[in-house]
């Protein structure tokens, strides 16, 4: 089963978009971490129950730059937890989604893998295996 855990949103500075986050009500979660696999810096905040990830690209090189540069500051993915990794995968598949990037462990998740995935109707998602906070 899939649990809702975050929507990634894309940021050109970290600093100003945690302080315009907190100025709605966001509180931290996570402080920024740098992601060497994404080469980002990612961070955590909360409110109302409902957690953003904010993703700032370390540089150019980064895989998610390109993103950053044509789309600005925006949310781009929604996140699902999930007890079934690979089997999720396989069904969302066959349900019309595309498994566009590897499998790889995120950093700033305790490790955990996840794996982004498109869908014609409705984008970007993320699956993130298990829920851990």
């Amino acid at each position: 089963m899939l649990t809702f855990h975050h929507v990634g949103y894309l940021v050109k500075n970290m600093e100003n978009s945690l302080c315009a986050f907190e100025a709605l009500g966001y509180s931290i979660e996570r402080p920024p971490l740098e992601d060497g696999i994404r080469r980002a810096f990612i961070a955590f905040m909360k409110k109302d129950g409902v957690r953003i990830e904010l993703i700032q690209p370390e540089d150019r090189e980064s895989p998610i730059y390109g993103l950053l540069k044509h789309y600005k500051n925006v949310p781009y993915h929604l996140c699902y937890a999930t007890d079934d990794f690979e089997g999720d995968i396989c069904r969302l598949s066959a349900e019309g989604f595309s498994l566009f990037t590897e499998i790889e462990p995120a950093p700033c998740l305790e490790n955990r893998n996840v794996a982004f995935l498109m869908n014609a109707h409705i984008g970007m998602i993320e699956l993130y295996e298990k829920d851990l906070f």
